[in-house]
């Protein structure tokens, strides 16, 4: 709710109470990031002793480093963690991949995972995540030798399914076999908003404008995310309802004004109609062009 003050005096009370509560420091730590007061964040981070919460505190003291020195900063910080297994180790990992994706360093990120998958040769996070890093790069064999891997590895892994189908239907002309992977993927998890972004989009794909607009409805009805907007609208536009589009992409940039695939979609349609729709160019680019804002790290 964003009521950091009244949140930050009970979880003060509640350490005075119990002093050795080192979630409730993670906690403060959280409200102090989110006040742009990085020095009491650490300070709190640094407060944790506890074995339970150690790779927690180290993670987001590294999130906190990169938000606030620079990524290398975070990085190394994240490198020096001591971490007793596996598991703990694959966090790190994903955590250093999550830092170089947003700040868009891909072939860092590919660098990082291959090394880790040789360190922990099929580790379904490491693979699942140098899956989609691939289909980012464009590289669809490797995109789907990995999601295969997954798959075989995982056999009830949905999103595994989504991955290969979504990018099968959105960057080759593979529909049939996208469309069963989807649908494999909402068979084993149901009413997910992004399989059912996944379903939508493979219709739009195969020309079933209908039913597309029927799933993209139902995804953006689950989760309000810009891409499920970015989506929804793109087939509201080339079905002709132009107005129901512009609404859904206002709702989109109201939730992420700097998203890059709702921008893409508003200016490559922009670019291909004439105003005589009453598309509002000029509107949206101002819009999109407002400054960056900080993403929230949870």
């Amino acid at each position: 709710m964003k009521m950091f003050d009244e949140s930050r005096m009970m979880f003060e009370h509640f350490l005075e109470i119990d002093h050795g509560n080192d979630q409730v420091r993670i906690y403060l730590s959280d409200i102090e990031r989110e006040a742009g007061d990085y020095a009491k964040a650490i300070n709190y981070l640094h407060g944790v002793s506890s074995d339970r919460y150690y790779v927690d505190a180290q993670i987001k003291l590294g999130r906190i480093l990169a938000q606030r020195d620079g990524v290398d900063s975070g990085l190394r910080h994240l490198d020096q963690i001591d971490a007793a297994n596996e598991g703990e180790k694959t966090r790190i990992i994903l955590e250093q991949d999550f830092l170089l994706r947003d700040e868009g360093m891909l072939e860092r990120s590919k660098v990082l995972l291959d090394d880790g998958l040789k360190r922990f040769p099929d580790n379904p996070d490491l693979l699942y995540n140098r899956g989609l890093l691939h289909a980012e790069l464009d590289l669809l064999p490797q995109h789907e030798i990995d999601m295969r891997e997954l798959i075989a590895l995982q056999p009830k892994n949905a999103h595994a399914y989504n991955a290969l189908g979504y990018t099968l239907a959105d960057k080759t002309d593979r529909l049939d076999e996208a469309i069963i992977l989807i649908e494999k993927a909402n068979e084993l998890l149901p009413d997910n908003a992004f399989i059912l972004d996944s379903m939508g989009w493979v219709h739009f794909r195969l020309g079933n404008n209908d039913t597309a607009i029927k799933y993209l409805k139902q995804a953006l009805d689950s989760r309000q995310d810009a891409e499920i907007a970015a989506h929804l609208g793109e087939v509201l536009w080339i079905s002709g309802r132009y107005e129901e589009a512009k609404q859904v992409w206002d709702q989109g940039i109201e939730w992420a004004p700097d998203n890059a695939v709702l921008r893409d979609t508003i200016d490559r349609l922009s670019s291909q109609t004439s105003n005589s729709f009453g598309f509002h160019t000029r509107h949206y680019s101002i819009i999109l062009q407002a400054p960056y804002l900080p993403v929230t790290i949870a």
